[in-house]
């Protein structure tokens, strides 16, 4: 037999005792959230993109520049690397602005990597051998 409790007297026996049979209802573990880093500066915004634990990041307002000095992937000179899905996005959309500075490639998504990017301005990037003048 279940052991049982009488919900009207709050002082009810709460023992099972040997034979009772328990049945558990488990719901299946939740996915973990999403884990979200802030930047600020250029800096922090490579080093978001580069710490593999981070699903999105979320950039304040501001002009990130990326010189033809910074790093940048292993086989291309772009500024932010990315090989794993990752969502970047603007604090405030159109209030962030990404520039190459006619240096180097923004963004670079290897394969199997997938990027979502939400409210960016990405400006003067270069790519050796292709001019986007006309």
């Amino acid at each position: 037999a279940l052991g049982r409790r009488d919900p009207l007297n709050s002082a009810a026996d709460d023992q099972f005792e040997i034979g009772d049979t328990l049945i558990f209802l488990l719901s299946p573990s939740p996915p973990p959230p999403p884990t979200t880093a802030r930047a600020a500066s250029s800096a922090e915004l490579i080093a978001a993109v580069s710490d593999g634990t981070v699903d999105k990041i979320v950039v304040a307002l501001g002009t990130y520049e990326f010189g033809s000095t910074m790093a940048g992937c292993t086989d291309f000179p772009a500024a932010l690397c990315i090989s794993r899905a990752v969502t970047i996005e603007a604090e405030v959309e159109g209030g962030v602005v990404l520039d190459g500075m006619d240096a180097r490639r923004v963004i670079m998504v290897d394969s199997g990597g997938t990027a979502d990017l939400v409210g960016l301005n990405i400006t003067r990037g270069y790519v050796s051998g292709v001019s986007s003048h006309s």
